[in-house]
């Protein structure tokens, strides 16, 4: 008996089979009704008095039956794992059959040994496989097989004979007519098959690739673009919202207006002519450029000091020193001074950590304390410092700073002179290698590190 099971032997009859076989010659109805697949192994003899697999797994419905000739039938069935939980390998098939409305049998068996294949479980999808089985009927008159109608598959011959009368139909269609116009195939319909009124009315609605000409407006939705051909891509012409594009800037290179006359800037309300660059270099030449130039004509300068000609705001004066932050950090109590000015007795109070100069009694001054500011400095142009030499010495000036200098000083230096080299009043940069962050200035604090003059105030000014 032929193989057609791959490497499966060829279906060995058991003893029920034989059985079966026998009554079916005798006119009994022998019915092929499923077939079972496992993962045992039994051979020779020990086949014959097997009444169930050795290691049964699944049933699995017979799809397909033929006679290959007379007394030898080929059944088959498709193999899945669709119902599979626990993998398991494909080793034996045996094949289920009854006579008449009797007890289901296993009718034949068969076994490929070490050559089983690996069934996983349904978490690892497989393709389906098809298994053709050869059983022996002999000439027993009343052989049935139960199929699965819903695994059939048909035949070449089924469908050469299904198609037949649709290609002799003189008509394009089915006899319950549903060949619609959405089962067409593309193309499948030239114009010389369509009515001439809908050739017409395509020629009046649709524009031509190859050039034509629109009777009525084009219109593109917001987004949208218009695309002209360019040698590295499009350029284009596309709207978003109320702006109007013209060119693409990733491809044009340079966009050209063309107009016989000279083309007007329309606001809506009224027209003004586009300026030309001959227009702008005409006009430019009535002024003085920035570098200087000769004037043609008189310079008259009206209520004004020429010092002031360009800038009419007058600087700012702003005092930084934080006294209230001072008071918090340093304490708060004070200190009542009573000195005499100008013949008259008047009294003072200032903080007890600041100090007083006799000399110019109306002010305290500050001499070992980080000055905390009301603001960045660099938010002036410049600072003004107030100083005093040291205390009961009548020397006292005023130091300008230019903020930017003092910024880039603090980033760069370990301390920074706020005063004049002699004496002296310096606080630490911006990057001073201390470990303790506090150790170090910031744009509202000027942290102290050595002195022999004193500050009395700061100002900040601001052009």
């Amino acid at each position: 008996m032929p193989n057609k099971t791959g490497d499966f032997l060829p279906l060995q009859l058991t003893n029920a089979g034989r059985d079966m076989l026998t009554q079916g010659r005798a006119g009994h109805v022998l019915t092929f009704t499923k077939v079972a697949i496992g993962d045992g192994t039994a051979t020779g003899t020990a086949i014959d008095n097997l009444t169930a697999l050795k290691g049964h797994k699944l049933y699995i419905p017979i799809a397909k039956n033929e006679t290959v000739h007379a007394g030898q039938m080929r059944l088959q069935f498709r193999v899945n794992n669709k119902v599979v939980t626990s993998g398991f390998y494909f080793r034996e098939i045996g094949l289920m059959a009854k006579v008449d409305n009797g007890e289901e049998k296993l009718y034949a068996y068969t076994t490929c040994g070490d050559k089983a294949r690996m069934i996983y479980d349904n978490t690892y999808p497989i393709q389906e496989r098809v298994v053709n089985i050869d059983t022996v009927t002999d000439n027993a008159p009343n052989v049935r097989v139960i199929l699965d109608w819903s695994i059939v598959y048909a035949t070449q011959k089924d469908i050469i004979d299904m198609i037949k009368p649709h290609k002799e139909l003189s008509e394009l269609d089915h006899p319950d007519e549903s060949v619609t116009t959405r089962k067409l195939k593309d193309k499948s319909v030239t114009l010389p098959k369509l009515a001439d009124d809908v050739n017409d009315l395509l020629q009046k609605t649709y524009v031509k690739k190859s050039g034509d000409t629109m009777t009525g407006n084009l219109t593109l939705t917001n987004n949208s673009e218009l695309y002209i051909a360019a040698a590295a891509g499009n350029h284009s012409i596309s709207n978003a919202s109320n702006n109007l594009n013209l060119g693409n800037p990733a491809i044009t290179k340079e966009s050209n207006l063309c107009s016989k006359n000279r083309p007007n800037w329309d606001n809506g309300t009224d027209k003004k002519l586009i300026a030309l660059e001959e227009d702008v270099i005409n006009e430019t030449r009535k002024y003085l450029p920035l570098t200087g130039g000769n004037l043609t004509g008189d310079l008259t300068i009206k209520d004004k000091k020429i010092s002031r000609l360009f800038c009419d705001k007058q600087p700012t004066y702003t005092t930084l020193i934080d006294w209230d932050k001072m008071a918090a950090v340093y304490g708060k109590d004070k200190i009542t001074t009573t000195y005499t000015k100008n013949g008259v007795t008047q009294t003072m109070l200032r903080p007890n950590w600041s100090i007083w100069n006799d000399r110019n009694p109306a002010q305290w001054w500050i001499f070992t304390k980080d000055i905390h500011l009301l603001e960045d400095f660099t938010n002036y142009d410049k600072l003004i410092i107030l100083q005093c030499k040291a205390q009961n010495i009548s020397d006292f000036w005023l130091r300008e700073i230019d903020t930017g200098w003092l910024d880039y000083q603090l980033s760069i230096a370990r301390s920074v002179d706020l005063t004049y080299n002699d004496p002296t009043w310096n606080i630490f940069g911006y990057n001073y290698f201390g470990t303790d962050v506090n150790e170090v200035s910031t744009k509202t604090k000027f942290k102290f590190n050595m002195a022999s003059s004193m500050i009395s105030e700061i100002y900040g000014i601001k052009y």
